[in-house]
């Protein structure tokens, strides 16, 4: 078959890595890079999960450091070793696309895009289509992919919620205890993530270097790289029956 995966997350990759081994894959991204804008923890329950996409050296990118609830690490560089793996594998890549039209035609679909990258298509053809983010979500400009006249395959999330997060330096957290954040990840390089599951007042000394508001799984169990290649893997096997 030829699949088509419409967005860049991390689980849109692990799941054309399972893919890829007997169908052709193809990575749809509005954004003009796979895996940004980072709105996600960086966190890790087993680190061994990620000696199958990534070597040592990748991984001495991601800032690893052990927490009460799991490695902290740097989550921009986990996608981008995991994009570069699937590239490896021979995921193709659509970057700066957008999906002008969905069709379905004597059973498959036809895909018209609009892409500023001057040596990609115009059109796709493909078996299934899979939408992997919200449909809510733009690119620059607030591009949307438009899905008419019919509609994408929706990959299977787990119950979302609005989530908020910060990131600041460790030498300015006086007492971490006081945030009540949800999640606390301190990474490596002397960073350190707070996320909260309702607004929060708390401020460190010296403010945040980043804050961001995103949808995340709701259950803090299922936010994590263990619980998204749990995911892919459990939907890759939905797509192949």
């Amino acid at each position: 078959m030829n699949i088509v995966l419409v967005g860049g997350t991390l689980e849109a990759l692990l799941l054309s890595a399972e893919l890829i081994k007997d169908h052709d894959v193809s990575i749809i991204e509005i954004e003009a890079e796979i895996g940004l804008p980072v709105h996600h923890p960086g966190r890790v329950i087993d680190r061994s999960l990620l000696d199958q996409y990534m070597d040592s050296e990748q991984q001495s990118f991601l800032k690893l450091k052990t927490n009460e609830q799991g490695w902290g690490c740097r989550w921009e560089w986990i996608v981008k070793h995991v994009a570069h793996h699937s590239a490896r594998l021979g995921v193709e890549f659509f970057t700066r696309t957008q999906i002008l039209e969905h069709r379905v035609v004597d059973g498959r679909i036809h895909l018209s895009l609009n892409t500023s990258e001057r040596n990609l298509p115009q059109h796709l053809i493909a078996d299934k289509v899979i939408e992997m983010n919200p449909l809510s979500r733009t690119g620059p400009g607030r591009h949307q992919h438009i899905w008419t006249p019919d509609s994408p395959q929706l990959y299977d999330h787990p119950p979302m919620s609005e989530w908020f997060g910060g990131v600041v330096s460790k030498s300015n957290v006086p007492s971490q205890e006081e945030s009540h954040a949800n999640l606390i990840l301190e990474r490596s390089d002397g960073l350190v993530e707070f996320w909260w599951k309702t607004p929060s007042t708390w401020r460190p000394i010296g403010g945040f270097i980043e804050q961001c508001t995103t949808e995340l799984p709701s259950e803090i169990e299922s936010v994590s790289f263990d619980s998204a290649l749990q995911r892919a893997r459990s939907y890759a096997k939905k797509v192949l029956k």
